[in-house]
């Protein structure tokens, strides 16, 4: 009985380690509010819809960001432009996406 468990447990994480993880989702940024950390000073938050959704969609990989936002607002994406250096932080509210802005400006980010 010992030697069966030994040998179904070895099965098993041979199993699990064959398959991948599976790589996270990207997140939902439809109709969040994001605006251009790179461009801080002259970016304004704006509603995620349209031709800014395209432009992210196509031209950023948008994750979940591995750290919390400067205002300790829930930060939902952050998406990094393909090419360049631009990128993007997304919140869930206007007036969250604002008063990260606000306090990015106060720290003297985006000099």
């Amino acid at each position: 009985m010992k030697r069966l468990s030994i040998v179904m447990l070895l099965g098993l994480s041979l199993t699990a380690a064959a398959d991948p993880a599976p790589a996270p989702a990207a997140p939902a940024i439809k109709n969040t509010y994001a605006f251009d950390w790179s461009s801080l000073h002259t970016s304004k938050c704006a509603k995620v819809t349209g031709a800014l959704l395209t432009k992210l969609t196509k031209s950023y990989t948008c994750k979940v960001p591995d750290t919390g936002s400067a205002s300790g607002k829930p930060l939902i994406a952050v998406c990094t432009a393909k090419k360049g250096n631009s990128e993007y932080f997304a919140f869930g509210s206007a007036k969250d996406c604002n008063e990260e802005r606000e306090t990015q400006l106060a720290n003297g980010n985006g000099e």
